[in-house]
């Protein structure tokens, strides 16, 4: 069972992430550049990511830190806090509520807590290890038995390999319903039982960390 602290922390770092973000969302005027020549990062994500890890270094001063911007802070601990502070960027920018801030806990390595929480629609997604998961405080569960339509979501095939790309097409002629964008926020829909598969290719670490305990 996870600490009542650490949990009401992972909710308040939530809290300040959105706050942020809904200051800037549908801006249209917002400092943006690419990084690594290949990724859209906007000054709300570098803002968030800045003030989650400052909240993080009052709270939990001797807890390592891992985000996308901002890299890793490691203090030895066994337990690390992973931010993605607007995971879907690209949405973000083209004014779609389907961003969402990405937190996860580590405890010797195993992800033990996530968050995906989209700030806008306030949606939030909450996964303990071990415990059935939540969707804004209510239990929520997927669709494996199977009932309904097959539905697939992809945040776009523009990831993928020539080779990963086949597969994707052999997959996407099995379901019967295809839909593209999402991110992390498809993960919670996933969790809530309204995405049966996904497919992705390309994820970092901070992309994927939160999304395992959901």
């Amino acid at each position: 069972m996870i600490d009542k602290k650490l949990l009401a922390t992972a909710h308040e770092l939530a809290e300040i992430a959105g706050e942020i973000a809904r200051s800037y969302f549908r801006k249209n005027k917002i400092d943006m550049s690419l990084k690594n020549a290949k990724y859209l990062v906007t000054e709300a994500d570098l803002k968030i990511e800045n003030e989650l890890r400052k909240y993080l270094n009052l709270t939990y001063p001797d807890h390592s830190i891992l985000g996308e911007e901002y890299g890793i802070n490691s203090k030895n601990s066994e337990y690390l806090w992973v931010i993605d502070p607007i995971d879907g960027t690209t949405s973000f920018i083209c004014g779609k509520p389907t961003f969402c801030t990405l937190i996860a806990l580590l405890y010797k390595n195993k992800p033990i807590l996530g968050l995906i929480d989209q700030p806008i629609n306030k949606e939030r997604w909450v996964g303990e290890g071990g415990k059935i998961s939540k969707f804004n405080d209510v239990e929520c569960h997927n669709n494996l038995q199977g009932s309904g339509l097959l539905r697939l979501n992809c945040t776009t095939p523009m990831m993928f390999s020539a080779n990963q790309r086949k597969i994707f097409e052999l997959v996407q002629s099995i379901v019967d319903i295809s839909c593209y964008g999402g991110d992390g926020y498809a993960y919670g829909l996933m969790a809530s039982g309204h995405v049966d598969i996904i497919m992705e290719a390309d994820l970092q670490f901070y992309d994927v960390a939160a999304l395992i305990p959901v």
